[in-house]
């Protein structure tokens, strides 16, 4: 016996699938997701904000370099969870806000 399940518009679409075992990120692709995230006029402001502060070019870049690696390894832990289970971040915060609490 078969059983189809309806599948409804705000549970369940292609995007929030979890994700083939084929789709693996290599390095350059870590990397170059990390960078476009510095090359933004947020990352313009907080390097321009160092100097506003008075730290010199090296003391910038070591603020700079430090709180991207805090940065990076408290995204990479919220993020074990999906790495794991090939989840989107999505479909795990309907755990904890309900399904329309995570449409907000």
């Amino acid at each position: 016996m078969s059983h189809t399940l309806d599948r409804s518009a705000a549970l369940y679409n292609p995007e929030l699938a979890p994700e083939s075992a084929t789709n693996t990120w290599k390095t350059l692709n870590l990397f170059n997701w990390w960078m476009a995230g510095w090359h933004s006029m947020a990352g313009y402001t907080m390097a321009i904000g160092l100097f506003a502060f008075g730290l010199n070019g090296w003391q910038a870049i070591i603020a700079f370099i430090a709180g991207a690696i805090i940065l990076y390894w408290a995204n990479n832990l919220t993020g074990v969870a999906g790495q794991r289970e090939k989840v989107p971040f999505p479909v795990f915060a309907r755990a904890a806000f309900g399904v329309f609490g995570a449409n907000i």
